[in-house]
């Protein structure tokens, strides 16, 4: 039986994966696309913070993928946190600024801020006057179905993720 490990890509990985999400998105020097996702859980007794913005108790759950949609690394916090706090805490942004060159970058969406190794769209008030930012923007667009962020997120959400999640394999 082998082992499977949840880890960001190698160095020698790392041409592969950025060939692979040209291919699939035109974007040249992604290394990765990163998404949060809320997961319901059953409410914990000390259960204030847990609740999300959609006032239900959930995880917050943080998922970078590469190309192929396989988990590259996954952040996890409670329900009230936003995309962006989860990312200010993660190892990922870490590795991103320690191990990956300048010019390589994950996709993320709106929930996150532009930062030097992180690609997000350009607000909708500047898009809608420039039409180079809304084509970016379509091509950007990190919830996009087509993009392995979301095929790899609604995967794991059909498999309970919570519950691995969680500890209750």
């Amino acid at each position: 039986m082998t082992t499977h490990y949840i880890c960001m890509p190698t160095e020698q990985e790392l041409e592969s994966v950025e060939l692979g999400f040209e291919a699939v998105t035109g974007f040249p020097n992604v290394v990765g696309a990163i998404d949060g996702t809320l997961v319901p859980i059953q409410r914990p007794k000390d259960f204030e913070g847990w609740y999300c913005r959609k006032m239900f108790p959930a995880v917050n759950v943080q998922a970078v993928v590469d190309h192929v949609g396989s988990f590259r690394s996954l952040s996890i916090c409670a329900g009230s946190n936003n995309d962006q706090s989860l990312w200010n805490g993660s190892a990922v942004k870490k590795w991103l600024s320690t191990y990956v060159p300048a010019g390589r970058h994950l996709l993320g969406d709106a929930g996150y801020k532009l930062w030097n190794h992180l690609l997000t769209p350009y607000p909708e008030s500047e898009a809608v006057t420039d039409r180079r930012k809304r084509v970016y923007n379509v091509h950007e667009d990190a919830t996009d179905p087509e993009l392995p962020i979301s095929h790899a997120q609604g995967v794991a959400k059909r498999n309970d993720i919570a519950d691995i999640l969680m500890g209750k394999f």
